[in-house]
């Protein structure tokens, strides 16, 4: 064997090798194929994860840049909160401002008033009882809607349209679109009155008297005033007496008369007409100003019912401006409270029924009413 290698070498031939020496470079071999491929494998796996940490990274800096404009948002949202704070705040001391100015006017009509009272002699001493006590608020006459005059004293037509027009009222030039006509205690035209009456959408009718208080509170008079004095004023108002006459109910309208009901057919029978006349309480309706607002124009309005609710509960709602109304309107009031009271997300609502309640009970019925008041 020694023989055969020298020989090889002499030849310059590289030698056998051993068959152990070849079974160790194959396995040599596949190792280093074995590492190549494991090292390549590798490779691959560190560059999809510098891929993925590099997606990563954008991620980050894509939430980071949204975060950003989120906080940007915020700051800009809470500047407008402040500005809206500002502004509301700027609009109530312009509403305190606006008030003061109207009671200036109803200053001014109280003293009006006062002059012509010597002509207005007819009227009964509780009519100017009550309206020596009566309080000022910040409404005036010009938002209750267009106004008629018919008829002379204590003062002419002229006077009372003169009145109107420099308090701001829009006025009806021939009494067939007013909400309001004041009558006067002659020169009244009884065929005028006849189809007043008569007619689909009978107005809120006042003496003189009553439109200058109306001047001079700022509220309705058929409202406000003790349904006792009304009808004592009625008594001794020629026109208004020649109305009861003819089975008018002076002050009110009749129960049953189609001018106090408004069918909306969009509305299901669950709801009352204080839900669909828009009186809402709760989170979303905060300021008790304008709740009250709506409470009022329901009591003293035509209601809206919606076109599947009962008849029979139709009339127990009664005429506007009548014991009936405010009756009915505080009972579906207290019915809210007993049925949400204690319930999770309505004790804000609960509260609000209950501030209204008592403002409806100060407002409309104290001294007012007789029956029982509910709660």
């Amino acid at each position: 064997m020694e023989l055969q290698k020298w020989r090889a070498l002499a030849r310059g031939k590289t030698p056998p090798k051993a068959p152990d020496l070849l079974e160790l470079e194959e396995k040599r071999a596949l190792e280093i194929r074995y590492w190549k491929s494991e090292s390549q494998a590798r490779g691959d796996r560190i560059k999809e994860l510098e891929r993925l940490l590099t997606a990563e990274k954008e991620d980050h800096e894509a939430v980071k840049a949204r975060m950003a404009d989120i906080q940007s948002i915020n700051g800009q949202l809470e500047q407008d909160a402040v500005e809206l704070n500002l502004t509301l705040d700027h609009l109530e001391e312009e509403n305190l401002r606006l008030g003061e100015r109207i009671r200036e006017v109803n200053v001014n009509a109280h003293q009006t008033m006062a002059e012509a009272a010597p002509l207005a002699a007819g009227a009964p001493q509780s009519f100017w009882t009550w309206l020596r006590k009566a309080k000022s608020s910040a409404s005036s006459m010009a938002e209750m809607g267009r106004v008629f005059v018919h008829g002379n004293s204590p003062f002419t037509e002229g006077q009372m349209d003169k009145i109107f027009t420099e308090a701001g009222c829009d006025r009806s030039p021939d009494g067939r679109s007013a909400r309001i006509v004041v009558v006067g205690v002659e020169g009244f035209s009884t065929a005028y009155l006849d189809g007043l009456i008569r007619g689909k959408d009978t107005p809120k009718i006042w003496t003189q008297e009553l439109a200058l208080a109306a001047l001079a509170t700022g509220d309705d008079p058929l409202v406000t005033c003790p349904l006792t004095v009304l009808r004592e004023l009625g008594k001794v108002h020629p026109a208004i007496t020649y109305l009861m006459q003819l089975g008018f109910e002076w002050p009110v309208l009749p129960a049953e008369q189609e001018s106090d009901v408004l069918i909306i057919g969009s509305f299901s029978a669950e709801q009352s007409p204080l839900t669909i006349m828009g009186y809402h309480v709760g989170e979303e309706y905060p300021r008790g100003l304008a709740r009250r607002s709506r409470l009022a124009k329901i009591y003293s309005n035509r209601l809206a019912f919606s076109a599947d609710y009962p008849a029979d509960r139709k009339r127990e709602w009664g005429s506007p401006c009548t014991p009936q109304r405010l009756k009915e309107i505080a009972l579906q009031i207290c019915r809210n409270i007993g049925r949400n009271q204690g319930r999770k997300g309505l004790r804000l609502a609960c509260l609000h029924w209950e501030q209204d309640l008592a403002w409806l009970k100060s407002k409309f019925y104290t001294g007012k009413a007789d029956f029982v008041w509910p709660g």
